[in-house]
């Protein structure tokens, strides 16, 4: 057949010169009907280029209708499902600790061989249980020589990072009760999803993920992050061939888009340290279980869920700032709290916990005040056995005491004395009974868009994390090692604010760069006046630097209190004056001196610049050397001699060690 040499006029998919498609065609066949519902005649191929042209023309021109249909494809293979009896019979801490073991083994056993785990060594996988309940597992020198012995164990079969990465997991690894776990799908379900693209962002070895029914795991996308090493590999082992995407690094430093995910599910750490995010993000300095809550509500789009276990001090903390900026990003749907004992089983830890359902808001919803402050534990929440009339609780339990499970009285957590939810019944029953209490249909689903190409960017050489950068005429944020494409996540206003305060940063950054390495005037003049014409622009567009919509738009930016520094801001008046930076040189570069005048000049620039007394450099220049210094009239000097564990400022008898030498001026 000739190859046409004009511009193809052909269909998309039938022009003979194309090149072969890069997977078998077999799976394609042309169906040429008159009728939709009926086809009329099948054409078998092993390749397109293989049909007759004049064919194809001729089924054209006669109006038939040419529909490519796929065969039905491979069912999709999924992990096997998580149930009860996988995890039985873990019952004491030596139990636990045996295998644990037995699982490290057998993982490092799979990845030397490059092999997925069968289905037998899957039960074997599921049975790791952290070591958030076996602290003793890493003390060397227990009291115990069975836990001692079983320390040494444990560290000669893992090397020193991975050691070190599961003994960082002791406060945080507490795995969850499959009957909770379940609760918690079954309220999903009760919301109304039915499938998406769902994130773990703190997965353990995946427990969630292998308790999710089996319709949404076949409808659904998931992403699942794990901090700990040995964790995370138990995790791509187990739900990788699956399908999925396993991140083994901290949840502050995985880069994820925002408003992408239709749910955000699991247990997440707590405690009352901060996570090491250096962004500007309002949720950056919360603590660690906070923290998840805010970056969760960063990534779920409007409509999706977020439904955390976290800790009761999330709703019963006596500052409501966590709360007021949750509830400026979601609408509370329900909240389940759990009694003493919930996690004994697995996790062996009594922590009081909570199950909070949240919506994330949508732009015409409103924010909602009745679960920000603290209320008093009503009569029928109190236990028989407290007598405090005012005991506090959140105001959500006050107003709803039929989502407490158990009755509520002071006990210790080993800091304090709080309060805390006593139960001695049917837990699973009573969790079945709160989660038929929330609302049904309060999912929003949406019709998802086809994923966009990641082309990843690499971010520039000291670019600072969380900062804006412009790559190609679109707005990008700094994400680790990456540039991360927020463009279509910003309306055309925010787009030009962004990229107008990006522009003035970039000069004064310019600007301060060439005065430190004590560039010409003329260049300060050049790059002084590229500032003061963009800051002008900018400024008579939108505001000051300062002016609360532009401080939205930047302050997440950690250059931000630069821009700020570069106006003296009015607010009375919504006035600024230029800072002098604007006009004149500001910085000037620092050197080391050459010489000095006094001796204590120069005592003080040897200890700032060498970071000891005078014995060379500044000193020096002047004869500033220890003889000197101990017969100079102005310094009084001492030096420490080992010898004698003192100081003098005569020499000990003897040889020893070199001394280090203390002065003063007088």
């Amino acid at each position: 057949m000739a190859r046409p040499t004009a511009p193809s006029l052909w269909l998309p998919g039938f022009d003979p010169a194309a090149p072969t498609l890069p997977r078998p065609v077999e799976q394609v066949c042309l169906t040429v009907s008159r009728e939709p519902a009926e086809p009329v005649e099948v054409i078998d191929v092993e390749n397109l280029i293989d049909v007759e042209q004049e064919q194809l023309v001729d089924t054209v021109r006669a109006n038939w209708r040419v529909v490519a249909t796929a065969t039905e494809a491979a069912p999709r293979i999924l992990w096997p499902q998580l149930i009860r009896a996988d995890l039985a019979h873990l019952t004491g801490p030596s139990t636990k600790f045996e295998a644990n073991l037995a699982t490290i083994t057998l993982l490092r056993q799979i990845e030397a061989e490059g092999r997925p785990a069968s289905t037998d060594e899957c039960q074997v996988l599921r049975r790791y249980t952290g070591w958030g309940g076996l602290p003793a597992s890493f003390n060397l020198e227990a009291a115990e020589s069975a836990w001692a012995e079983r320390s040494r164990r444990l560290q000669a079969m893992l090397n020193a990072e991975d050691y070190e990465s599961a003994r960082a997991s002791v406060n945080n690894s507490h795995y969850t009760e499959i009957p909770v776990i379940e609760g918690i799908w079954q309220a999903v379900e009760r919301f109304g999803f039915t499938g998406g693209r769902i994130l773990e962002p703190s997965a353990g070895i995946g427990h969630f993920i292998g308790a999710m029914p089996r319709n949404l795991a076949e409808r659904s996308s998931v992403t699942a992050v794990e901090i700990d090493r040995v964790s995370g590999r138990i995790l791509k082992a187990l739900y990788a061939p699956g399908g999925v995407d396993v991140r083994i690094s901290p949840f502050e430093k995985t880069p994820l888009p925002d408003h992408w995910f239709d749910l955000v599910i699991g247990n997440v750490p707590f405690g009352k340290y901060k996570v090491a995010d250096v962004s500007n993000r309002a949720y950056a300095r919360f603590s660690i279980h906070n923290y998840f809550f805010g970056r969760a509500l960063d990534l779920v789009r409007p409509g999706g869920l977020v439904c955390f276990i976290t800790s009761s001090h999330t709703m019963d903390a006596q500052y409501d700032a966590v709360r007021e900026h949750i509830a400026s990003q979601a609408h509370l749907l329900g909240a389940i709290r759990l009694p003493k004992g919930t996690f004994a089983g697995i996790a062996s830890t009594e922590v009081q916990t909570d199950i909070l359902f949240l919506r994330k808001r949508q732009r015409a919803e409103a924010v909602e005040a009745k679960w920000l402050k603290l209320g008093t534990v009503p009569d029928s929440l109190r236990h028989p056995q407290c007598y405090e009339r005012h005991l506090p609780i959140n105001a959500w339990y006050a107003e709803h005491p039929q989502f407490c499970i158990g009755r509520i009285r002071r006990e210790s957590n080993g800091y304090e004395e709080v309060p805390i939810a006593v139960f001695e019944g049917d837990l699973e029953a009573a969790l079945a009974e709160r989660i038929a209490l929330l609302p049904a249909g309060a999912y929003r689903p949406v019709a998802h868009k086809a994923a966009p190409l990641r082309v990843v960017v690499p971010a520039e050489a000291g670019a600072r994390p969380g900062s804006y950068r412009l790559h190609q005429g679109r707005v990008h944020r700094v994400e680790g090692s990456e540039m991360v494409d927020v463009h279509d996540q910003l309306n055309a206003t925010q787009r030009a604010r962004l990229t107008g305060l990006c522009a003035i940063r970039d000069h004064a950054r310019a600007l301060l760069d060439a005065q430190l390495a004590d560039e010409g005037d003329g260049r300060l003049g050049h790059l002084r006046a590229m500032l003061n014409g963009t800051y002008d622009r900018f400024v008579s567009r939108y505001g000051c630097l300062s002016t609360r919509a532009n401080a939205l738009a930047f302050r997440r930016d950690p250059d931000y209190p630069l821009l700020l520094s570069l106006e003296h801001y009015d607010e009375e008046a919504d006035t600024a004056r230029k800072a002098a930076l604007f006009t004149r040189r500001t910085l000037t570069r620092v050197v080391e001196p050459s010489t000095a005048g006094e001796p204590a000049e120069a005592l003080a620039a040897s200890v700032q610049w060498r970071g000891r007394g005078p014995s060379s450099g500044v000193a020096g220049s002047i004869r500033l050397t220890w003889p000197n210094c101990l017969g100079h009239p102005k310094l009084r000097c001492w030096r420490h001699w080992p010898e004698r564990g003192r100081f003098s400022s005569t020499r000990p008898t003897g040889n020893g060690r070199p001394p280090t030498t203390t002065c003063r001026a007088t």
